[in-house]
């Protein structure tokens, strides 16, 4: 049983010495269950302000022999990537006490009530910091975590407002972007419009692009659809969507990117297109913030529970439905300028308000450090 005073800890962590004018360093751990770098990024939040950052996150099967011993399906590639990440999380020990111990709870599952104990007891952070980057519909087990963190924050605006009703006080705390990989490069606009993200077992998302890519070849636009839908160990993947596949044709970029990689495409396309997971009804996913960070013009589906951050018109531009967003895209094919106003506006509010740097900052400033 856990000792009860890592139950919202009452240390006080010091920003300032009293004798000196410069902030402390922290040490900051940072434990996330999130693929797509994501943890890296807010790693990068605490760096740029200065603070000592370790960061835990699953990797990628790069190797011949990971990829044999994950050939039947991508969920055991998933849950392989994930134990070595659990294994070396466990297998850290921390030279000094971590200052503020940061998880970053997603749905892969290994960030439970007993891994959160362990850490606790063999690491000793002086604070907690709890942030949810899942509904909580999703991960219900996060439930067995809560009375833990100093600090406890929701991506999601109405998640924050459920959770502090039910007696666990929680912060709406936006996802955000790192300059590091997303940022404005000298590139041709040379692609109509690009999009990169999970469509196969989205049928929203599926909808959407293959009307797109039907107007597409009546219109000439070339558009680029990215993501690893089939591969030699995941063969059925183009059986069961033969159908889709085919009518997506050319336009599909069959691969996995990097954020580097994703900076190029949304440098390079003239619309960058956004599309929600249907769990995300009042939040705004992370790739909002890139496409913004990177300088992209993004078309957005309408957020009518999240109208906080960015205005349609202003920062982005939105649609509703498939033939609203056809009808958006023919528009704006014909509209540089306002492409490229809006895209500007998007890239500075996104910079002044929403890197990570701005998060970690935010964090700090709840648990008390100036």
């Amino acid at each position: 049983m856990i000792d009860t005073e890592f139950h919202r800890s009452e240390v006080k962590l010091q920003g300032y010495n009293a004798d000196v004018t410069e902030p402390r360093q922290l040490e900051v751990c940072i434990v996330g269950e999130i693929f797509f770098s994501l943890p890296a990024h807010v790693g990068d939040g605490f760096r740029d302000l200065g603070h000592s950052v370790k960061v835990f996150e699953p990797g990628y099967v790069e190797s011949f022999r990971n990829k044999i011993y994950a050939a039947w399906t991508r969920s055991t590639l998933t849950r392989s990537a994930l134990s070595r990440c659990k294994h070396d999380i466990l297998a850290f020990k921390p030279h000094s006490q971590p200052d503020i111990l940061v998880f970053l709870k997603g749905g892969a599952g290994f960030l439970d009530r007993k891994m959160v104990e362990t850490l606790l007891q063999s690491w000793k952070p002086r604070k907690i910091v709890l942030w949810l980057f899942d509904p909580i519909e999703r991960i219900p087990e996060v439930y067995e975590c809560l009375t833990y963190p100093d600090l406890l924050c929701s991506y999601q605006h109405h998640d924050a407002e459920v959770l502090t009703s039910q007696g666990f006080p929680c912060i709406y705390l936006p996802a955000a972007y790192s300059p590091r990989p997303f940022h404005k490069i000298e590139d041709a606009r040379i692609f109509d419009v690009f999009f990169c993200g999970n469509f196969l077992t989205n049928s929203y998302r599926l909808e959407l692009l293959l009307k797109l890519s039907g107007e597409a070849r009546r219109q000439g636009w070339i558009i680029r659809v990215a993501g690893h839908v089939f591969h030699w160990f995941r063969p059925g993947a183009r059986k069961r969507h033969r159908d889709a596949l085919e009518r997506l044709g050319s336009y599909l970029l069959n691969t996995a990117l990097n954020p580097r990689e994703l900076n190029r495409y949304y440098n390079r396309s003239k619309i960058c297109l956004n599309i929600h997971d249907s769990s995300s009804r009042s939040s705004w996913n992370p790739r909002t913030f890139d496409i913004l960070g990177a300088g992209g013009f993004e078309l957005v589906d309408k957020r009518n529970g999240a109208t906080d951050l960015f205005a349609p018109g202003v920062h982005l531009e939105s649609y509703d439905n498939p033939t609203e967003l056809v009808e958006k895209v023919a528009y704006l094919m014909k509209s540089p300028q306002e492409r490229e106003r809006i895209a500007e506006a998007g890239y500075k509010e996104v910079r002044r308000q929403h890197t990570y740097r701005n998060r970690a900052q935010l964090i700090l400033d709840h648990l008390g450090v100036s």
